[in-house]
């Protein structure tokens, strides 16, 4: 009895010190609110968000990357262009083929059946001895010596491909010119009598504005029997931009261009020229280009 006593006071004492803390036993009442007082509103519950759709990140269209295979073809091309020392005595043209590969860290591919149309084997001596050279004049010289302008290369998705001009034929390539340096001197240099050479004859356009193609019958050459100009706008290409064409077409592989029945073509367009040509012709119209740039600068500097 005494137990049970000790444990109903303990009780009490710890319901005493927790209401005294402001706590509120199991089965307190609310208070009454003091007399006077405004009602206290009932507790609103917070209302449950509604249901969304799951956020859905835009899709940002990324730029296009760049193109693998002319980035190929460009890593190619600076390869080419390192300089090497040439010591062939007599070497088969596989083997020098294989040298230039370990010297350039290059892929070179040789169409067989393009060797053969020009009458050229892989193992025909090649004999080229220089200090210094180009890889890329290397390639030329050596391929020159063997088939003269028979055999050529291009270089596709970054490989060096040897063929024959005649298998090259469906393989051309178009590249554009920046050429408003040139032709911005060449209205200079006529003005004063100088520049490049005009056009020998004045052109007769045929109906519609163009310039007489060489390539449709009647009108296939120019007045005084010179070779017509690939279907020039008369009306939109400048003067400037016909001789340095002219120049171009008589000085590289005339024989390549479509005014003497060849498959390159040449095109003006917003101070480009726009040239459709051989892997070995646009390195010549590159290097005539370059030229004439040269030359210019030379002689602006004795001025």
């Amino acid at each position: 009895m005494r137990v049970f006593m000790a444990v109903f006071v303990a009780g009490l004492l710890v319901a005493t010190d927790i209401t005294a803390e402001g706590a509120q036993p199991l089965n307190a009442q609310p208070e009454a609110p003091a007399a006077g007082a405004p009602p206290t509103a009932p507790a609103t519950p917070l209302p449950t968000p509604p249901a969304t759709a799951p956020v859905v990140a835009p899709v940002v269209a990324q730029p296009a990357a760049a193109d693998e295979t002319e980035v190929n073809n460009q890593k190619t091309r600076d390869k080419l262009a390192t300089r090497m020392r040439a010591e062939y005595l007599q070497v088969p043209l596989a083997e020098v083929i294989a040298h230039l590969s370990e010297q350039l860290q290059l892929d070179f591919y040789i169409d067989q059946h393009g060797l053969e149309d020009a009458g050229v084997t892989t193992d025909q001596p090649v004999t080229v001895v220089l200090r210094e050279v180009r890889g890329d004049m290397l390639l030329d010289l050596v391929l020159g010596q063997l088939g003269g302008r028979d055999l050529d290369y291009l270089v596709r998705d970054g490989i060096v491909m040897i063929t024959s001009v005649k298998s090259m034929a469906d393989a051309s390539d178009v590249k554009a010119y920046p050429v408003a340096d040139l032709l911005k001197l060449n209205r200079k240099g006529v003005e004063a009598g100088e520049g490049l050479p005009a056009a020998p004859d004045p052109f007769t356009p045929v109906p519609g504005g163009a310039l007489p193609s060489p390539n449709r019958g009647p009108g296939r050459f120019a007045p005084g029997g010179n070779p017509g100009l690939v279907v020039i706008d008369a009306g939109t290409t400048p003067p400037a931009a016909i001789a340095l064409i002219q120049v171009l077409e008589r000085t590289v592989a005339p024989e390549t261009w479509e005014a003497l029945g060849g498959s390159g073509s040449i095109s003006y367009y917003d101070e480009m020229l726009v040239i459709r040509q051989s892997a070995r012709v646009h390195r010549e119209v590159a290097e005539v280009l370059a030229l004439l740039r040269s030359t210019a600068a030379q002689k602006a500097a004795k001025n």
